[in-house]
């Protein structure tokens, strides 16, 4: 969710190892994906790789930022003028609207009811969707980020609007197993 819930007390400190971090790679140019992770043993990071991230920032960053990631890589490994208004510092830490990426998993079952694409993509603020089974399908024990069932990105003008379409989608997101229960795994709104 942007903005995250935990950047006024974890900025600093991500700003500092991100810098940290590029420098002792000596990294130049981009694109790098950091994936970072706060517990409570605090900021870990626990990705790094040179790609753009897989959880749709392709889709979402320009909502709230008005960056296009894509193509500015593209312009740049092309080698053609970068045609994208450089993104400033602070856009990145106060978008312009709010946004929520849904990475959604489901527990183990045999799937017998999904949302029609349409009531998902008709809710308010919904700006795509995909659920990556149907009807019939086996869903397995959860083994990695792949095992993901589906995602929604959400956009709103402000956080507690995102809160209710957030709500909204999840009372009518689910993935309902042979045995009647819905086996989405979501985050307490």
């Amino acid at each position: 969710t942007l903005p995250s819930k935990y950047i006024l007390e974890y900025k600093n400190k991500i700003e500092t190892l991100t810098y940290n971090i590029v420098k002792a790679f000596e990294i130049e140019n981009g694109p790098i994906y950091f994936q970072y992770f706060i517990g409570e043993e605090g900021l870990k990071v626990n990705e790094i790789a040179c790609r753009i991230g897989g959880a749709y920032e392709a889709t979402f960053l320009p909502l709230v930022t008005g960056f296009d990631i894509c193509k500015a890589l593209i312009e740049y490994t092309l080698g053609e003028k970068n045609t994208q208004k450089p993104l400033e510092y602070l856009e990145a830490f106060a978008p312009s609207a709010n946004a929520s990426v849904q990475l959604f998993f489901a527990t183990k079952c045999k799937v017998a009811e999904i949302p029609d694409n349409n009531e998902i993509l008709e809710i308010e603020g919904v700006v795509d969707y995909d659920i990556n089974y149907k009807i019939g399908d086996e869903i397995a024990n959860i083994k990695n980020a792949t095992s993901r069932a589906g995602y929604v990105i959400l956009k709103s003008s402000n956080m507690n609007e995102l809160k209710i379409r957030l709500e909204l989608l999840y009372e009518k997101l689910k993935i309902i197993g042979e045995d009647g229960y819905d086996h989405i795994i979501h985050e307490p709104l």
